[in-house]
């Protein structure tokens, strides 16, 4: 049985690999992080049930966050 997406599910995503491109953390654990936060805001969800899927810890998340916060923000808010 093949189970429709979400309406918005494609919007979504688009929206999801837009802010992948925008992103630019450095370090070995930073696409895994990217991904975390990324999908954290879309859905609403909190770091520690997304983190998991992405095999990073919460607190490498944070981490990245708050060393590179203030240039995320504002390459987000362009």
């Amino acid at each position: 049985m093949i189970t429709p997406g979400l309406p918005h599910q494609n919007n979504t995503q688009q929206i999801g690999y837009k802010l992948l491109s925008i992103l630019d953390f450095q370090g070995k654990k930073a696409e895994n992080v990217k991904k975390t936060l990324i999908s954290t805001c879309l859905w609403n969800d909190p770091i520690e049930n997304k983190s998991s899927a992405y095999n990073v810890s919460p607190q490498t998340v944070r981490n990245y966050a708050e060393e590179q916060g203030v240039e995320v923000v504002e390459k987000l808010l362009q």
